[in-house]
């Protein structure tokens, strides 16, 4: 039997293992962070042929997973393969009517989700994030899906603040292609992506790690198919009360982030956003601080064009 004691998901029990297998080993577990078809962990005769390794490799495998036998094993992956690829329309069949008490349960599902984000984070992953984002000699990309494209705005924004040449990259297939033909060994690309993972999303990351870029991928407990081949993954919760998934766990992973990287630039973080706010000075309405004067006359502006 697993451990039952054990709340990690199974790609996560899977990818923290993946330092002390070998490499036929680790072959194992990116098919197994790929499966789409509960065809594939059907016996143990599928998952070696398609891993390329024999059965004996696999049950070993599994067992530095946690894993003694191969059915508890094939229970857990089909079982969540199907929680990964779960739409809103089939939560909403499941969820209780709403009520007065919804308010109630999605503040306590917030609060259940935020300590699981962080209760189970892997801190060696997180240090491993904030060098990649701190690295000078790597040039910060970052890019989301269609839902999550909000969480690489704010990360996105608040490093551009911090350091230079940081950029980001529209969730359409169109901004991605052209994105793509400079990217290359000197680039980070840092990618949100939640169940049911984007095609477009997946295929840019994929696309970008065969440039040689480095990946720091963001997603849910059950992992983007991107975490087969991510050089750094860090995990929030999804699940709230509603049939729709909630991005707060991610967006308060997010701003751990933002916070960690201001602490690990420091004094040049703190000068550049010196110097920013300098220069921007006169761009930005602010009605507290602008001159009076300067507010005259935007109004005379404003009343010309009445």
């Amino acid at each position: 039997m697993a451990n039952e004691n054990d709340s990690r998901t199974l790609a996560e029990r899977m990818r923290r293992a993946l330092p002390g297998m070998s490499p036929s080993e680790r072959s194992i577990v990116r098919h197994l962070l790929s499966i789409s078809s509960p065809d594939e962990v059907a016996t143990i005769a599928s998952v070696s042929d398609r891993a390329g390794v024999s059965p004996p490799t696999v049950l070993r495998c599994l067992g530095k997973i946690g894993f003694q036998h191969f059915g508890d094993f094939r229970d857990v992956a089909v079982s969540e393969l199907a929680a990964k690829h779960e739409s809103a329309l089939a939560q909403m069949t499941r969820r209780p009517g709403r009520g007065l008490g919804q308010t109630r349960r999605m503040v306590d599902s917030f609060v259940h989700a935020l300590s699981g984000t962080f209760d189970r984070l892997d801190h060696s992953e997180l240090d491993a994030a904030i060098d990649l984002l701190c690295d000078p000699l790597r040039r910060p990309v970052f890019t989301g899906g269609r839902f999550s494209h909000s969480l690489a705005e704010q990360l996105h924004a608040h490093v551009a603040m911090m350091r230079p040449g940081a950029e980001l990259i529209s969730y359409t297939s169109h901004g991605r292609a052209g994105r793509l033909a400079d990217m290359g060994r000197t680039h980070l690309l840092t990618v949100f992506d939640f169940r049911r993972y984007q095609r477009d999303t997946v295929q840019l990351a994929h696309a970008a790690k065969r440039k040689r870029a480095k990946l720091l991928l963001i997603t849910d407990q059950w992992m983007s198919p991107i975490a087969d081949w991510a050089d750094c993954v860090l995990v929030a919760e999804v699940q709230s009360a509603s049939p729709f998934d909630s991005l707060v766990p991610a967006m308060a992973l997010t701003e751990v982030l933002i916070d960690a990287v201001y602490g690990r630039l420091g004094a040049g973080a703190t000068e550049r956003l010196a110097r920013l706010e300098a220069e921007n000075e006169g761009f930005e309405w602010n009605s507290l601080i602008t001159p009076l004067s300067q507010r005259a006359q935007v109004r005379r502006e404003l009343a010309g064009h009445e």
